[in-house]
């Protein structure tokens, strides 16, 4: 049987000279789903107070597969371990849990009556009141060094405070989960710390995964993103092994976050855009996953007002992102993701739950190249499991800064594909290249109306036809925390 194959091209709107350069040669290709299933989103459904105005329908009506909540917090319901496990026989949406250490009965505390530090036994009774398949991850304790009023996340632990009590603490519970056979498969996310390089923690290497909340204040995504993995790391030990990187926290805010002291602001506009390409970007870079902070309007950041009702451009930037990239749909009596249709014929390998879905398993790849294009422009290939491509194209520059909104100049026409790569296949010549400054009605969000818009071309079955313009159509949506002052939390 023969395989057409389409290329679809998708603009995602821009965005400083500080952004990593697009790599020289042919990209490698992902698989769509992959990259669908590396999008996490800070924030969950079940803690007390949201559910009334976020009920489950509507969180998961989003798309995210991931999400993170505490396990033991002071928002935890009692019902938690019901409602996330009957959601996820639902939707297939998994937390990843993060844990709170004095409410984790594991730090000494006259308030709770613990005698010492380091009994995790209350916190694993914790964790095996859940079907171990529902939990995607547990992440170690959150911004161990917070000292910004009315916070107080100081932890303290075996004499020890804030960066390197946290390392204490990492140690003690990788060991306890991985010492008990009910939690030991389940992947450990590392604590994060602010304003850190990890130095005064250092060695630590009980998680299986690096973290660090990674903003970059107005900054295009990857201003600071190299800075943070390379800050995580500094906490291995001499010769220790680098792990994934998993930013639990990443984003843009629009009201200024307070909290932090960062007297920086944006807008509506602004983060619908960003976000759509933090995501590229951070994939781009070999992220495994990134959890979007956050659902409510938590420091000025979020994906909904104030008043936890009004969704934001940048909700339907999401949303319309992954209802276009999904490629597989949860079936609930198997309880497993699925294929929405037959594979083609040119797929090398299928998708692999392997290092969360994510990882290239295509031969005959799309060749391309971009002529001329400055380096802040990147490029991110994804494969359905039909064979259609889809070319996400990006100028990563800055699209507001010291309280404007930027109009970056257009970028110059290309004509990117070489046949040689599509014999015996239809292929979609692109007549047009983006042009990445134009952020009005034509181009991926549109704030006002709150759509996606991609871009499709004609057909061109005939060597000699003369190719005919790209078409513009808005694709429906489904129906149904902060910055560092330039650099990372």
């Amino acid at each position: 049987m023969k395989t057409s194959r389409h290329i679809i091209l998708l603009c995602l709107a821009a965005t400083t000279a500080l952004a990593t350069p697009q790599p020289a040669g042919d990209t490698l290709t992902f698989c769509a789903d992959g990259f669908v299933d590396f999008i996490g989103l800070a924030a969950t459904p079940f803690e007390k107070g949201t559910r009334e105005k976020m009920p489950p329908e509507t969180f998961f009506d989003l798309g995210v597969r991931y999400y993170r909540t505490g396990v033991c917090g002071p928002a935890t319901m009692d019902d938690q371990p019901e409602e996330i496990e009957k959601w996820w026989r639902k939707t297939g949406a998994r937390p990843m849990f993060l844990v709170d250490p004095v409410r984790s009965r594991a730090i000494k505390s006259d308030w709770l009556g613990v005698p010492q530090d380091g009994d995790f036994s209350h916190f694993l009774n914790l964790i095996k009141k859940y079907d171990p398949r529902v939990i995607a991850t547990i992440e170690a304790p959150n911004e161990v060094n917070n000292k910004f009023p009315p916070q107080d996340l100081n932890v303290k632990y075996k004499g020890a405070t804030d960066e390197r009590a946290g390392a204490l603490y990492q140690q003690d519970l990788y060991a306890a989960l991985k010492a008990d056979p009910v939690t030991a498969d389940i992947p450990v996310v590392m604590y994060s710390a602010i304003f850190t390089d990890y130095t005064l923690a250092r060695p630590c290497d009980a998680f299986d995964y690096m973290n660090m909340h990674s903003y970059q204040g107005t900054g295009v995504p990857s201003s600071s993103l190299r800075r943070n993995i390379a800050h995580a790391a500094r906490l291995l030990p001499d010769g220790g092994v680098i792990k994934p990187f998993m930013p639990t926290e990443c984003g843009y805010n629009v009201e200024e976050d307070i909290a932090n002291h960062t007297g920086l602001t944006g807008t509506l506009r602004a983060q619908a855009y960003n976000i759509p390409m933090l995501l590229a970007e951070y994939f781009r870079h070999g992220i495994a996953r990134a959890y979007l902070f956050a659902l409510h309007n938590a420091d000025g950041y979020g994906l909904l007002e104030s008043d936890s009702v009004t969704k934001r451009p940048s909700w339907y930037a999401v949303q319309s992102l992954i209802a276009l990239l999904a490629d597989q749909e949860w079936d609930p009596e198997a309880l497993r993701w699925v294929a929405k249709e037959p594979r083609a014929r040119i797929l090398a390998a299928p998708t692999s739950e392997l290092t969360f879905s994510r990882e290239l398993a295509y031969d005959n790849a799309l060749l391309f190249t971009l002529e001329n294009a400055p380096a802040t422009v990147h490029t991110l290939t994804l494969k359905k499991d039909n064979g259609d491509d889809y070319l996400l194209i990006w100028n990563e520059v800055p699209n507001y800064e010291r309280g404007k909104e930027i109009s970056p100049p257009a970028v110059p026409r290309q004509r990117p594909f070489r046949r040689p790569a599509f014999r015996r296949q239809r292929l979609h010549q692109m007549r047009r290249v983006l042009r990445a400054r134009r952020t009005s009605q034509r181009h991926f969000v549109n704030a006002r109306r709150c759509k996606t818009w991609h871009i499709c071309a004609a057909s061109q079955p005939a060597r000699h036809r003369q190719p005919r313009p790209l078409a513009l159509r808005p694709l429906a949506p489904r129906a149904s925390h902060r910055h560092a002052h330039t650099a990372a939390r």
